[in-house]
């Protein structure tokens, strides 16, 4: 009997380690994936808990009294929290960032805009689109990309069988520059490029997508010429990027389209070999 309870003992010992080691595996999955910090507590997961010895080992030094001479060694570190931020938090985290922006004066295109154009879509989105400054149609409702090119657009996410409504769409500036032609100043672009990253970081989306030159350089920090980067994957705060087309250019373009949609498959790829967001 005594042999059988030790054996049933070991077999759960066992099970015990196998379900810890599952835990780590899928922890490092996550990273490796998301880059995000925050490493995701499987369902039904529950720490050891580990009793105290009524009394110390034999073996145990007993402990010094306390001395006066003995200098301080300053407070005991503390442990870094790991921080499993949910759906719920980051939707929060998000409005709080577009209450940041308020009414936003911090450069001249506040003179040229109707409406500010702020990030749209869900929190958990897989795929977020890094899109040029706002259209007319876009400033006329403060949302982005409508018009022809959010037409195609809309075309294009649906085609990848991901809905615009399962994407999350930003621009690199705000507000309309008043002429569509004419890029934004220097000082427009870095006043709303923090607020872009940080869309970003929140999102935490598995796939980003540059569309057209100006998103490509701004996110990239480069300088090149878009067309050779086309395609191409990158790396920005642990995310993979990968460079595409503007649609605003496409309309104009229509010849260009079968490029675009070889390039939009190698993210349905992507994400099909990718786990999805929990």
């Amino acid at each position: 009997m005594g042999l059988l309870r030790r054996s049933t003992i070991s077999l759960n010992v066992m099970d015990e380690l196998r379900a810890l080691v599952s835990a780590m595996r899928g922890a490092l999955l996550w990273h490796k994936e998301t880059g995000d910090h925050a490493l995701p507590v499987p369902p039904g997961f529950k720490a050891p808990t580990f009793n105290p010895p009524d009394r110390p080992f034999a073996h145990d030094a007993p402990t010094p009294p306390a001395s006066r001479d003995r200098q301080p060694q300053g407070p005991a570190p503390t442990a870094v929290p790991v921080l499993v931020r949910s759906p719920a938090d980051r939707q929060a985290a998000l409005e709080a960032l577009r209450a940041e922006v308020g009414d936003c004066q911090r450069c001249p295109l506040s003179n040229t805009r109707s409406h500010i154009v702020f990030g749209h879509g869900p929190v958990d989105a897989r795929v977020l689109f890094v899109l040029d400054a706002p259209a007319i149609e876009d400033d006329a409702t403060g949302k982005p990309y409508g018009g022809e090119a959010g037409a195609l657009l809309e075309k294009m996410i649906g085609a990848m069988g991901l809905g615009r409504t399962s994407v999350y769409l930003g621009h690199v500036v705000m507000c309309h520059p008043g002429v569509a032609a004419v890029e934004p100043e220097a000082d427009s672009i870095a006043a709303c490029r923090r607020f872009l990253l940080a869309q970003i970081e929140l999102v935490s989306p598995e796939v980003i997508v540059t569309c057209g030159a100006l998103p490509t350089r701004i996110l990239l920090g480069t300088a090149s010429g878009v067309r050779g980067l086309l395609g191409k994957w990158h790396t920005v705060s642990n995310r993979p990027v990968l460079v595409g087309y503007s649609p605003a250019y496409l309309v104009k373009n229509p010849d260009e389209k079968r490029k675009a949609w070889e390039i939009l498959k190698m993210v349905m790829t992507r994400l099909e070999r990718a786990p999805r967001k929990p």
